[in-house]
């Protein structure tokens, strides 16, 4: 996430969309693209000290007077950054040095002779990347992906690596050199780097020089599209060595942007991946898949990817690649989160060799053994991590499953367009009910909150009439990580919040589909298979449903009757009759009813 790609060079160079025109408008931003209101973070101008990537936060307030000082001369950041630069090698007592002085001629900056003078603090480990990140607007931040690694992730990434022999670093995508100044016991001749962002090299360069104060070397640092067919060339002429020992980085989290060959976004089962199927993926997939491109045989290879990297179907390829192309060694599940970035990271540690059967699982409870075998369970290579006796309850569904609900019917709620105005809080002539995700609680509905006036020529998106209006149907809250559906056999409404399902499995009635996927059973193998914060279609899909019969069916669509009726102690009653069913030992119930509801990854 160091460097985003050449994602918008100049407007003239991306043209607005008619449907993008109209998101702005949406989203309240003028033409040029700046918000008027809090919305798309690309075009936001809000700036920020970043805390979270300083060593010592009290050097808060020097980042803030640097800041406010380029801002209030208008002065050119490069620039600003170059006389800061000249304070720090001043300070650290380099400043004369041969190699120091052919990075700053090479920079030809202005001389900025206020903040070349300051006296700058040196117990931060990147003051100019700080500096850097605090003097560029969110918007700016979020195209590039420029969210710098803390010094702790970089170090703990790269503490093992062994640089004896003469073994050698990159980091395609450096940023401020975050991974290349944590290295330990290393030379700066075995370290080398590149950046799309060519102010992202020269703060590496200077770091790098600040690292190694009583060397005298030129930094091997580029600037470069890794992605693109120039960067072989451009590493050559610069004489970076064709393969390395190790690669770590963090690479940019955004869309592709580099104009290439179409491709399926989800390959055939059967087909072996190349490089070229990365062609339309996310950036960080396209910079791992060509990372290996770098590597002697047995190199150490380590990205700090998003956590959806882990289950999101869209990265479905990336996960193949990682269980049949390399080793997958551990996953690390790092608790930090990067400042305007919701989701959590984790490190993907890999090794140029055959794919191995475990990997190591490490997270706030420590590191445990885990297997690559539930990842081939689902259709998406889903990675989860359940323990030895999980993964057997897990196989016991899995054995008696004979059908799935890829074959029922599926519809999303309505979208009104205009909830504002659709929507009523005390129903008028005319008027019904319109149930949303929050009123949907397991088997039954609570009472609603809003009515509408039904008239599909009003809504921006409805299914069909007769799937709303179906004789029964379940519904089920899309955003939840545990299953929640309710029974409707009166042809209720429902918001997009809200996803509907008319279930055909053989031998079973909708009220009993109600009870398996409501079970404490189901809500265990669930999150335990996926562990996502979505119910998707996808993944409800391949649950797998058993044969049952006549008996149990009656049985169970008469627990659901009596809860529909009030009887809440009947849940009890199905939970026991599945757990027979499947003929789960007492301490295998126990497990389940213990952790029914914990994310299987996150679990010691």
């Amino acid at each position: 996430m160091e460097t985003r790609e050449k994602t918008a060079a100049t407007k003239e160079e991306t043209a607005a969309s008619a449907s993008t025109l109209r998101n702005w408008r949406r989203l309240g931003a003028n033409p040029s693209g700046r918000l008027t209101k809090r919305a798309n973070k690309t075009c936001s101008t809000k700036r920020r000290v970043p805390v979270e990537y300083l060593t010592n936060r009290a050097n808060v307030e020097f980042i803030r007077r640097f800041v406010e000082f380029v801002a209030a001369n208008d002065v050119p950041l490069r620039d600003a950054l170059g006389a800061l630069a000249v304070a720090l090698l001043r300070e650290r007592g380099i400043l004369d040095k041969g190699a120091v002085v052919d990075v700053l001629v090479a920079e030809r900056f202005a001389p900025i002779h206020e903040i070349a003078g300051w006296t700058p603090p040196l117990d931060e480990t990147d003051l100019l990347g700080a500096a850097y990140l605090a003097s560029t607007t969110e918007g700016e931040r979020n195209l590039k992906g420029a969210y710098y690694t803390p010094r702790k992730i970089a170090e703990t990434t790269t503490a093992d690596f062994d640089f004896s022999g003469g073994k050698t670093f990159i980091d395609p995508c450096c940023g401020g050199g975050a991974f290349l100044t944590a290295l330990k016991n290393v030379e700066p001749e075995q370290i080398f780097g590149g950046d799309f962002d060519p102010t992202a090299v020269f703060i590496a360069k200077i770091n790098l020089l600040l690292k190694f104060p009583n060397r005298s070397f030129a930094p091997q640092i580029v600037c470069w599209d890794f992605l693109s067919d120039e960067a072989e060339r451009t590493a050559r002429a610069a004489g970076f060595p064709e393969k390395f020992d190790f690669v770590a980085t963090n690479p940019p989290w955004g869309a592709a942007t580099t104009p290439c060959k179409k491709r399926s976004a989800q390959l055939a089962e059967n087909q072996a991946l190349t490089l070229e199927d990365f062609a339309t993926k996310d950036a960080f997939e396209r910079f791992f898949a060509k990372a290996f491109t770098l590597t002697k045989p047995g190199a150490a290879v380590r990205f700090l990817l998003p956590e959806s990297v882990l289950n999101v179907a869209s990265h479905r390829d990336l996960r193949r690649f990682l269980t049949e192309r390399v080793r997958l060694e551990r996953i690390t599940f790092r608790d930090e989160t990067f400042a305007g970035v919701a989701t959590k990271c984790v490190v993907v540690s890999t090794r140029c060799a055959s794919p191995s059967e475990t990997l190591e699982v490490e997270d706030a409870q420590g590191v445990r053994i885990a297997t690559t075998a539930p990842f081939f369970a689902t259709k998406n290579r889903v990675f989860s991590f359940p323990t030895s006796e999980d993964e057997a309850i897990l196989r016991r569904v899995r054995e008696l499953g004979r059908f799935d609900l890829s074959q029922s019917v599926w519809a999303l709620g309505v979208v009104t367009g205009n909830n504002r105005e659709i929507l009523k809080r005390v129903p008028e002539t005319g008027c019904e009910a319109i149930y949303t995700g929050k009123e949907i609680e397991p088997f039954a509905l609570k009472p609603p909150q809003f009515y509408l006036r039904y008239d599909r020529s009003r809504l921006q998106q409805a299914a069909k009439e007769e799937i709303y209006r179906a004789p029964e149907k379940l519904v089920y809250r899309f955003i939840s990580k545990r299953l929640t559906f309710a029974y409707d056999a009166s042809q209720r409404l429902f918001l997009n919040s809200a996803n509907i399902l008319i279930p055909r499995i053989p031998g079973m009635s909708a009220k009993t589909v109600a009870a398996f996927l409501n079970s404490t059973l189901f809500q265990f193998f669930y999150s335990q298979t996926f562990s996502g914060a979505k119910a998707l279609k996808s993944e409800l899909s391949e649950l797998p449903f058993p044969a049952v019969d006549a008996a149990l069916n009656r049985r169970l669509e008469g627990c659901v009757d009596a809860i529909l009726a009030g009887a809440d102690k009947r849940v009890e009653e199905i939970n026991d009759e599945i757990f027979r069913y499947y003929r789960l030992s007492e301490e295998q119930v126990g497990r389940v009813r213990k952790i029914k509801f914990k994310s299987c990854k996150r679990r010691s």
